[in-house]
């Protein structure tokens, strides 16, 4: 019998986010990010040019069409901050990725809304919030 080991998930609620694009694949808790968000751990949201954020790569998969649409006819849904994880310093960009909240910025860009707001997760603490599976 394969036993699986599951580290970072403090109940079965809990909603993860896997960044497929980087190899090997990067999962985060994203309830927990979303707890320490609520109590403070990141600060407050900071606002983000929608200029200044690429459009999205519809082609990797995970973006609903009929959700950024839903979000789109419903823009009080908009408002919400975003979690957004850190690049370390030297990075091409100062954002790895959205692990929530990727349809509302993608809804607010194809809007022309000027900002999005969003917790930023520090690079040196990002890991803390990983999901690791092992076999």
């Amino acid at each position: 019998m394969k036993q699986i080991t599951i580290v970072g998930i403090d109940s079965i609620t809990d909603v993860v986010f896997t960044l497929e694009a980087v190899d090997p694949p990067i999962t985060w808790n994203v309830s927990r990010l979303q707890r320490a968000a609520d109590a403070g751990m990141f600060g407050g949201p900071v606002v983000i040019p929608t200029r200044n954020i690429p459009a999205p790569d519809w082609a990797l998969g995970g973006l609903s069409r009929e959700r950024v649409d839903f979000l789109k006819r419903n823009q009080a849904l908009l408002d919400e901050p975003t979690i957004a994880i850190e690049n370390p310093p030297g990075a091409p960009a100062a954002i790895l990725c959205f692990v929530d909240g990727q349809h509302r910025v993608t809804a607010r860009v194809e809007l022309g809304l000027p900002y999005v707001r969003s917790f930023i997760v520090p690079h040196d603490v990002e890991r803390q919030y990983r999901v690791e599976i092992s076999a």
